[in-house]
């Protein structure tokens, strides 16, 4: 089930994408109609610039999440497919793209009208390489439930980044899907698999999870 965007929402998200041309205003004036491509986001520019700058690593517990709500991502990230799939009894999936904040929001709350559990997922893929302008506390406890008991796995998570990333993923996202009851597995340039219902096939090895991190990224 596709649970973001709609085509209406994908419609509102298309004339802000970078790529999409400029209008031909005198064309759309002699129909009698003006459409006019929103200017660039200056928050998201603030945010992006922000981004790339690291202050420091500083001291994170288990109960003291720092990484915090209102993260802004661009347009064409917020128009990523995220796809929700009931494939059998305690195994639901969440694939989330490149999914921000808005995209994710609209999803819960689609899937909450349709009838569509929440918070009960065995696999999730953590958005935008592990992003942390992609997410945030209260996203998170509507699509995954709250933060639970040191220890506790409910399930699995994967992030998808390049070996050679320094960026990606962000260790203050991981720490919050680990909160939450995520066993976080990242790629980082090698391929693993998720499987169940049937037996580990000859060849298969464990991967190991990404441990819980006492120090997190720092911004301005």
């Amino acid at each position: 089930m596709v649970l973001s965007p709609s085509s209406t929402q994908y419609l509102y998200l298309l004339p802000q994408f970078d790529k999409t041309p400029e209008p031909d205003q005198q064309l759309l004036e002699a129909a009698g109609v003006w459409i006019g491509k929103p200017s660039s986001n200056p928050l998201l520019a603030l945010f992006e610039k922000a981004a790339a700058k690291v202050q420091n690593w500083v001291p994170e517990s288990w109960t003291g999440e720092r990484l915090r709500d209102g993260g802004v991502t661009s347009a064409s990230n917020e128009s990523s497919v995220i796809l929700y799939a009931n494939l059998a009894l305690d195994r639901r999936i969440l694939l989330t793209g490149d999914a921000g904040t808005q995209a994710l929001s609209w999803a819960a709350a689609y899937a909450r009208a349709n009838g569509y559990p929440l918070q009960s997922f065995s696999f999730v893929q953590i958005p935008h390489h592990g992003s942390r302008r992609n997410v945030g506390p209260t996203i998170l406890n509507e699509l995954l439930g709250p933060i639970q008991p040191q220890g506790i796995t409910r399930f699995t998570a994967f992030v998808s980044a390049p070996k050679d990333d320094d960026n990606h993923p962000r260790k203050i996202v991981l720490n919050a899907f680990m909160r939450r009851g995520g066993k976080v597995i990242a790629t980082q340039g090698t391929n693993k698999i998720h499987y169940g219902g049937f037996p580990k096939r000859d060849g298969y090895v464990d991967v190991e999870p990404v441990p819980f991190s006492g120090t997190v990224e720092e911004y301005d």
